[in-house]
């Protein structure tokens, strides 16, 4: 892809336009990048009315949150400061673990290791969107009334489920995959008891500075307080939805906020090697069952559709991730090409992967 093919800028108008056309999605801001970054496109709603959206509008990212904590782990990692194949419990000695993971019976915790919580084969149930306590998911209740909550809480929630099954037995791609937010929240724990700093400043210190991302941070409480431009908000079906509370609760799971051009950065300084070694880019990439149409790596999903909905050629496959809200970070290696930004509709976040399968298509 180059500046000398206007075609493909008019596909991509036009693929966004009839994206946008739907209802559904009031507030959105996408952005395309070559992998060289010769060729740029971005597409943003019109603003009518609040909040609008611009090109470099922050917003929230939710779980591609977990791309960037995922990387941080692995730095640590390079640098020798702890290991992915040791037990979790070995870096949060003061946190109680016990019953976290009880399965048919036994109790499966001390067996969790850093890469079953990088790559979702913990087995640990999801204290998010999961049921199961009684009460329903506390992304329902959400829905109805803002709230807070900490690592406990969420340990907590997690204790109450049924797990999936047992840790898998070892790294690599025999097993399945049990997406759980609780995972990155002991993930977040593991990197502020190695680097001995609030998971805020280990990320900052570790990826955004040297990247510099100077508009990505993790939102915190303090959000009111401060002087950065405040994150889009964003929608369920038609209602817009404030909950600051919650959104500085997810944390390494999904608190943080960003702009379409930084998660580019973020992720080509990933892809490219950059940031991480080649053997361990390579190592994320071990990929096992997730839920259709995803498999997940360690930090990385891998979005792929079958070729029975696209008969007449075979869509590439697109490594990054995705969030709740609508948001998305991805880069497509057949295409060269990376795709980020966001629809801000929980209701309806499959849209957004939607419009990368038609702009994969469009440019194939």
């Amino acid at each position: 892809m180059n500046k000398r093919q206007p075609w493909q800028r008019e596909k991509l108008d036009q693929i966004f336009q009839s994206t946008i056309r739907s209802k559904k999605i009031q507030s959105a801001s996408l952005r395309i990048e070559s992998g060289d970054g010769s060729f740029v496109w971005t597409g943003v709603t019109p603003e009518v009315g609040e909040p609008g959206m611009k090109a470099d509008s922050p917003y929230f990212t939710a779980s591609a949150t977990k791309t960037f904590t995922a990387a941080a782990i692995f730095i640590l990692h390079e640098q020798g400061k702890l290991g992915i194949e040791k037990p979790m419990a070995e870096y949060l000695p003061e946190l109680d673990l016990a019953g976290l993971h009880t399965f048919r019976g036994r109790d499966y915790t001390s067996d969790i290791c850093i890469y079953h919580l990088l790559g979702h084969t913990s087995g640990i149930p999801d204290y998010f969107e999961q049921g199961g306590t009684g009460t329903g998911s506390l992304l329902r209740s959400l829905l109805e009334r803002d709230q807070a909550w900490d690592l406990n809480f969420a340990l907590d929630r997690a204790r109450k489920m049924k797990p999936p099954f047992p840790p898998a037995a070892a790294e690599g791609n025999d097993y399945r995959a049990h997406y759980s937010d609780t995972n990155y929240q002991l993930l977040g724990a593991i990197l502020e008891s190695v680097t001995g700093k609030p998971m805020e400043q280990a990320l900052n210190e570790l990826i955004f500075k040297p990247l510099d991302l100077n508009h990505t941070y993790l939102f915190g409480r303090d959000h009111s307080q401060t002087t950065r431009k405040p994150p889009a908000p964003f929608l369920y079906k038609d209602r817009w939805l404030d909950i600051p509370l919650a959104m500085s609760s997810f944390r390494t799971d999904g608190s943080l906020v960003s702009n379409p051009e930084e998660q580019i950065r973020f992720l080509r300084s990933l892809i490219q090697e950059r940031l991480l070694s080649e053997r361990t880019v390579q190592r994320m990439q071990q990929w096992n069952p997730l839920f259709f149409p995803f498999q997940y790596g360690y930090g990385f999903m891998l979005y792929r559709l079958p070729r029975i909905f696209s008969p007449f050629k075979a869509l590439p496959a697109y490594i990054g991730h995705s969030g709740a809200s609508g948001a998305i970070n991805y880069y497509c290696p057949d295409l060269d090409l990376y795709v980020a930004g966001t629809v801000n509709q929980l209701a309806y976040r499959s849209l957004a992967f939607q419009w990368m399968s038609r702009v994969a298509a469009a440019m194939s």
